[in-house]
């Protein structure tokens, strides 16, 4: 087991990121632009292009937060079906705004769901992106299986993440 896995182990873990991330749900965005010195989008930008390139048709965005990601990647797969799934529901009524907004209710969902145990069949999605979000699993190695699992055979993982700084302004 990695370092920190065994601290995370049990079960309350995802309670309270769920609970962290719904208080911060407001400011999330700014956070995100603030951390990355604005370089988030660009990152976004870049695994949208990537994965839009092997035309999926059921992507999984996990830890899908405000749904930036899902949202950019049914503008950029029109024939695609997005699904995003988060622990936090006040961040993803933020997205579901965004989702209204942009016009896409018809092709993405977001709905809750946990890394660790993801409410999808074996082998239903072409590809599984989470953009800054491994980082809080409660086990990686548990989120990472549960890719697989969902993962069609030749489909794609798409991680975008950012490490955690242990020292300096970034700590």
């Amino acid at each position: 087991m990695p370092p920190g896995e065994a601290l995370r182990a049990d079960r309350t873990f995802a309670a309270e990121m769920a609970q962290m991330f719904d208080r911060i749900a407001p400011q999330y965005d700014l956070l995100n632009r603030l951390n990355s010195l604005g370089l988030d989008r660009r990152w976004r930008s870049t695994l949208v292009r990537k994965v839009v390139r092997r035309r999926p048709h059921h992507l999984l965005d996990m830890a899908t937060g405000t749904g930036d990601v899902a949202i950019a990647l049914a503008r950029s797969a029109p024939e695609a079906e997005v699904i995003g799934m988060d622990l936090s529901e006040e961040m993803m009524a933020i997205g579901r705004t965004k989702v209204t907004t942009a016009g896409l209710s018809d092709r993405v969902t977001l709905r809750r769901g946990d890394a660790l145990g993801i409410d999808l069949p074996d082998a239903s999605v072409d590809v599984v992106t989470c953009a800054f979000g491994v980082r809080n699993f409660a086990s990686i190695i548990d989120g990472y299986r549960e890719f697989a699992r969902v993962l069609r055979p030749g489909g794609m993982v798409a991680v975008l993440e950012l490490t955690e700084p242990s020292r300096g302004l970034m700590r």
